[in-house]
């Protein structure tokens, strides 16, 4: 009977096994079923009915590393499951559609070779490594192929291509209506065989227009404009590229990277921004396709004004049966998202009007900053004099004008007649005293003593702020709390708190002192 039973069990995980593999033979990845995220817990999913659970986390590639890029010939795959495995199916996803089974293994470790010497460069969107494992329970484990991880690429030398790029003076000359009349002036550049594209820049927006040839248009006709506004140009694209795409029988849309995850994709806050303030148009003609738009820069990235150099390419890709690809940096149709395959475009300004208005704005830049840098130098002296003051005093007419405002502080509508009433001196004779000793008005002269009378007053920690502000005579306690990071670039609350920190340190020195 126990014969019969262990015979039953072998047969039944033999069938699995041997469906499993001629699944991923004879259907690749697209019999798999769409990606779930299960819990890669063997007693959780224990819990589904289901035979075959998808995942992609019951295991990690620890090689390749992710984000590594591959650039030679092989490179090792060695897969870390998280749960008991018997057997694990490794394969990969490259070249649009393509996928290989890579290995079967029937115990650990869990890793092979893959040679890729005979494939072209692939990005992080192309290439795409995924594993299937059998579970002891009989149940299968599959993973969906996992793009944005790994790129392949083996060519050091950046691209050479440069595409000069004019500025246009007057922007409302460029109209978004699918027509190329008033790109004359723009440089031409050849996208292959496949047609060309013009770009000019204004003070806001890039203008890009391209004129694809192609007989018969569907919906995987395309043209993209990518761009690296950082000048970046490593393998991964990351959240300061952009790659908009242009379909003249549908939408555009915009691929860029989540921060987070570094996933190139589309449905990210930036792609949307720059699908909603971006304007384009298509025209159908019998040679092609013209597709014409406006980027505003602000979508692009956060650079105030963009670079004069910056990383650019432009791919365009037909719906012939050979899936006829060209781009203008000589990039591949498996590697076009690599910034590091991309071009340069070079911005180049207009003329007089615009020197003219960058040396007026240069000097004007000039003259505002020497103007900040003369009211700090005054304000750091008048401080330091106020400073000499508090430590030596001043003449017998500054010693007869002091404890008169300090006497009188609480009062909010002070002004220097209430002085001249309480100490016997003219009005003229205050002021004349106050700039001849400390270079100041009764204004600033009737701040600083506020300050220093909330300062002294902040040593009693038990008083509440709100006292404090009327006693020196401000207005409110966010009035007194204005006044201070203005002069000592701090707050009350927490120059109280240092003022404590020096009392418990004091008291700590004097307990070590006697002991």
């Amino acid at each position: 009977m126990n014969r019969i039973v262990i015979i039953t069990i072998l047969m039944n995980v033999w069938v699995a096994l041997s469906s499993a593999n001629d699944t991923i033979m004879q259907e690749g990845v697209a019999a798999l079923p769409r990606l779930m995220h299960l819990a890669p817990c063997v007693e959780r999913a224990a819990a589904f009915d289901s035979l075959v659970l998808v995942t992609s986390d019951s295991a990690r590639f620890l090689l390749p590393a992710a984000r590594e890029v591959l650039s030679g010939t092989s490179t090792p795959l060695h897969l870390a499951p998280v749960c008991s495995v018997d057997s694990v199916v490794l394969y990969v996803r490259h070249s649009h559609t393509r996928c290989d089974t890579l290995a079967r293994l029937h115990s650990p470790p869990w890793r092979t070779v893959w040679d890729y010497s005979g494939l072209p460069d692939q990005d992080q969107l192309h290439l795409q490594f995924g594993y299937k494992m059998f579970h002891p329970s009989g149940k299968t484990v599959v993973s969906g192929a996992m793009p944005h991880q790994w790129v392949i690429d083996r060519t050091s030398r950046k691209s050479r291509k440069v595409y000069h790029c004019r500025q246009v003076i007057a922007p409302d000359t460029v109209v978004i209506d699918g027509r190329l009349d008033e790109w004359k002036r723009a440089r031409l550049a050849k996208i292959g065989s496949h047609g060309f594209f013009r770009m000019q820049w204004s003070a806001t927006h890039l203008y890009f227009a391209a004129q694809i040839n192609a007989a018969d248009i569907g919906q995987a006709d395309f043209v993209e404009l990518h761009l690296d506004p950082y000048a970046i140009r490593g393998s991964f694209a990351s959240e300061a590229h952009r790659s908009i795409r242009f379909v003249p029988r549908s939408r555009s849309l915009c691929l860029v990277s989540c921060e987070k995850d570094s996933v190139y994709r589309q449905c990210d806050s930036i792609a949307a921004l720059v699908y909603e303030n971006m304007s384009w148009a298509v025209s159908l003609c019998d040679s092609g396709y013209v597709v014409e738009a406006a980027l505003p820069f602000f979508t692009l990235s956060d650079l105030v004004f963009p670079k004069l150099r910056f990383g650019i390419d432009v791919t365009a890709l037909g719906n012939s049966p050979s899936r006829n690809f060209c781009g203008w940096a000589n990039s591949h149709e498996y590697s076009r998202y690599n910034p590091g395959g991309w071009g340069t475009v070079v911005l180049h300004q207009a003329m007089l009007p615009l020197k003219v208005a960058m040396a007026a704005g240069l000097i004007l830049f000039l003259v505002v900053l020497a103007t900040v840098l003369v009211i700090i130098v005054n304000h750091y002296v008048r401080l330091r004099r106020y400073e000499i003051f508090e430590e030596k005093g001043g003449s017998r007419a500054l010693g007869l004008i002091e404890p008169c405002v300090r006497e009188l502080l609480h009062n909010r509508e002070l002004t220097v007649n209430n002085v001249a009433e309480k100490s016997a001196m003219g009005a003229d004779d205050i002021e004349r005293v106050l700039r001849r000793e400390l270079d100041s008005t009764f204004d600033r002269y009737l701040a600083f003593q506020r300050i220093r009378r909330a300062k002294e007053l902040l040593w009693n920690f038990s008083m509440p702020l709100d006292e404090v502000a009327d006693k020196c005579g401000f207005e409110s306690v966010d009035d007194m709390a204005l006044r201070f990071r203005t002069s000592l670039n701090t707050d009350p609350e927490s120059f109280r708190t240092k003022l404590r920190e020096m009392a418990s340190e004091d008291e700590e020195e004097d307990k070590k002192q006697e002991d």
